[in-house]
Parts: C-alpha cells; sequence; structure tokens
C-alpha cells in the first residue's frame, strides 16, 4: 500500500505471504491468508500444480500485486521444498 500511495499508477509491486493455503472458490483461484482472501491471477494448469505443492497446506507465496489480486511466481515450505509457476498463465 505504502508503494501505490507513492506511486498510484505503478503496474505492480512484488509481495511475499508467509502463510497462504490455494483453494478454488467457484471458478477463480484464491489464496487463504490470515486476514481473509486474496484472489489469484493464475491459469489452472499452474494453479492445480501449486494446490498439488501445498497438499492443502500453508506455504509462502512471492508474486506480483497489482492491487486486487497476485500472480504467484513461487512458493516455498518449510521444509525447503520450492515451487516456480510456468511461464504463461
Amino acid at each position: 500500500s505504502q508503494a501505490y500511495s507513492i506511486n498510484p499508477w505503478l503496474p505492480c509491486v512484488p509481495l511475499v505471504i508467509d502463510a497462504a493455503t490455494p483453494y478454488r472458490h467457484e471458478a477463480e483461484w484464491r489464496l487463504h491468508v490470515a486476514n481473509g482472501t486474496v484472489r489469484l491471477r493464475i491459469g489452472d494448469a499452474s494453479a492445480w500444480r501449486l494446490l498439488a505443492f501445498s497438499g492443502g497446506h500453508a506455504v509462502c507465496v512471492m508474486g506480483e500485486w497489482n492491487g486486487s489480486d497476485l500472480a504467484p511466481l513461487s512458493a516455498w515450505d518449510d521444509q525447503g521444498a520450492t515451487w516456480t509457476r510456468e511461464a504463461s498463465i
């Protein structure tokens, strides 16, 4: 929010969420976080792989936040395993 308050024309900013569980809600992919949910901007194939990687548990997710949804780029768990998004979303 600080980056957008300084420059509201930013296309996106990096964002790390330390405990997020991916899930599908109707036709959308989301992350369940401590304060609610975050919409994901991700293709189905990548989203299913992220869900499989998480095993339904919380993982750390890093992505590009555009002010309304997150395009996840990578995720990792507490054992050091990592997931990265494929080139196309």
